[in-house]
């Protein structure tokens, strides 16, 4: 037995020794339990997640600790500390969006916070099948990077995916099966199922949830698949090489997800059907001739999403033209909603129209950035009227002398040092890639956007379709590499990085309205939301 099983676990020492992990994730990701918003603290998690700066996200995250967990005389010593962060040069335009002091004076949210931290914790050790919880201190393990923190696995997954695969594998454990050679049946491939869960590292976690999953369905035999009641659902279609049910309750899509990673079949945690289907329907597609054990595919219609029964995405393309060719089963699933026209890929001889969307790209860019900088002009305007007043452009009224030619507000704020990429800079890029960005540029490597385009197939994730939909990313690459070669070591983000990470989650739609394929450009990966244009594809 090893040492890690022995050890008895405590949860006061295990949150002493990963609050600063809890503090800087909560942070990091907002949202878990009732971490978000805090009244005035909210302002400190917002901030934390747009500030790049290393040293900055440290201070806030001592900040936080001493807020939350300090003694009385530890929380007065941090003022001073605090007074000089907010009034140094380097951080006062920072104080004045986040009212630091004001969050810091303002102690209500502590208890809030310590709550928070404790309620995840508990939810770890519930999803723990271990009498000794044994498994907590590698579940907070996967969670937080060794890196400051940062999640190496998202919550919902490990509150499901690897919940279950933690059950699995020490019923496996338990019953002396471990470790074990898995064999693939469709493929030669062989893969070791450890006794250690300590060897199970983050990025190789997936690699045996389907190995484990199968070898616990061949212990436990038909006790795994009877114990689960069958739920309410519907069969919605069937054929000879397919049945496809709705699950209508969660004890159905447990029932008809047995086998597979997807948080919506869950057992032994937290289960995320309602979450989907209060947006719409889920459909189970149930192969009669399997190509390999457990192969079950789940779509949701509303939020694009198209899983395997690993919970990896598959392309439509793959599943409607390659595995199931039956014009039956597409027509099936155009009439319950997927817009199979949005499966068109690049086409240089079809996509002319692509030009308009970008030409749109860009508009709302320019105009962001005018919007952005009369935020920062009205922010800044007494110190730029000051400055304007030291350089001789004022009467003695404050107002701009009639013969006077002052410098812009942009052009003050442009003032250069350190090499910095200045806000008169940025415009004037921008426009420039609104001027010459086009279509055609996509068989010349040479071009930026060529050079995107090269770049993002070969960064191309293997289940994603190179479609239409990510012109925004191609868009928002090329920006986004173009600011990051004019930035220096000293300025950590610019407001043209900004409006490229905001392309870059833009939506590009196309489906067919009365007969008419059109397309529809979205502020985000939502199709709900009001488009930013729309138009029309000729064919």
């Amino acid at each position: 037995m090893r040492y890690y099983e022995l050890v008895e676990y405590k949860q006061d020492i295990t949150l002493q020794k990963f609050r600063s992990q809890f503090l800087w994730s909560f942070m990091s990701n907002p949202g878990l339990y009732d971490f978000d918003p805090f009244n005035s603290l909210s302002l400190i998690t917002n901030f934390f997640q747009m500030n790049k700066d290393e040293e900055t996200r440290a201070f806030y995250l001592k900040l936080l600790n001493v807020y939350a967990y300090g003694s009385d005389q530890e929380y007065e010593n941090f003022k001073p500390v605090l007074d000089k962060f907010v009034n140094s040069s380097k951080h006062s335009n920072y104080a004045r969006h986040v009212k630091l002091q004001d969050a810091y004076n303002d102690r209500q949210d502590a208890d809030r916070i310590r709550r928070s931290v404790t309620a995840c914790i508990v939810d770890l050790e519930n999803i723990d099948p271990s009498n000794n919880k044994q498994y907590v201190l590698w579940l907070l393990k996967l969670w937080f990077n060794p890196n400051q923190g940062r999640q190496t696995y998202r919550w919902e997954d490990i509150m499901t995916e690897v919940a279950q695969f933690l059950e699995q594998f020490h019923t496996l454990k338990i019953k002396r099966r471990l470790p074990y050679e898995w064999e693939h049946p469709a493929r030669d491939i062989t893969v070791t199922i450890p006794a250690d869960i300590n060897q199970v590292k983050a990025e190789n976690i997936r690699d045996l949830i389907v190995p484990v999953s199968t070898t616990y369905r061949q212990v436990m035999g038909q006790e795994a698949e009877k114990k689960l009641p069958r739920g309410d659902a519907e069969t919605v279609y069937e054929d000879d090489e397919v049945r496809v049910v709705i699950p209508k309750d969660k004890e159905a899509a447990c029932y008809y997800g047995q086998g597979t990673q997807w948080c919506t079949a869950a057992t032994g945690s937290y289960n995320y059907f309602d979450n989907y289907n209060e947006r719409g329907p889920l459909y189970i597609i149930l192969p009669k001739k399997p190509e390999y054990d457990g192969e079950k595919y789940q779509l949701h219609i509303y939020d694009k999403m198209y899983m395997n029964e690993q919970d990896r995405r598959v392309l439509l393309s793959d599943l409607f033209k390659t595995r199931f060719p039956n014009e039956k089963l597409k027509n099936f699933f155009q009439d319950a909603g997927i817009e199979f026209d949005e499966m068109l890929m690049f086409n240089l001889d079809k996509l002319e129209w692509v030009n308009d969307v970008i030409k749109e790209i860009f508009s709302w860019a320019l105009v962001r950035f005018e919007n952005e900088v009369f935020d920062l002009e009205s922010e800044y305007y007494h110190d730029y009227m000051d400055s304007l007043e030291r350089d001789g452009y004022l009467n003695d009224e404050g107002e701009i002398k009639d013969d006077a030619d002052p410098y812009s507000f942009i052009e003050w704020a442009s003032d250069t040092y350190d090499g910095r990429y200045t806000l008169s800079a940025q415009q004037s890029d921008l426009q420039e890639f609104a001027e010459n960005t086009e279509i055609k540029d996509l068989d010349n490597k040479q071009t930026d956007f060529g050079l995107a385009y090269e770049i993002y197939l070969e960064e191309m994730d293997e289940y994603e379709d190179s479609t239409v939909g990510n012109i925004p990313k191609i868009i928002a690459s090329m920006l986004i590499g173009h600011n990051e070669s004019k930035m220096n070591s000293i300025q950590k983000e610019t407001k043209f990085g900004d409006i490229a990470e905001d392309i870059n989650r833009m939506g590009l739609y196309v489906g067919r309205q009365e007969g008419v394929l059109k397309w529809k450009l979205t502020p985000s990966w939502n199709p709900t939301l009001t488009p930013i244009a729309t138009g029309e594809i000729p064919e």
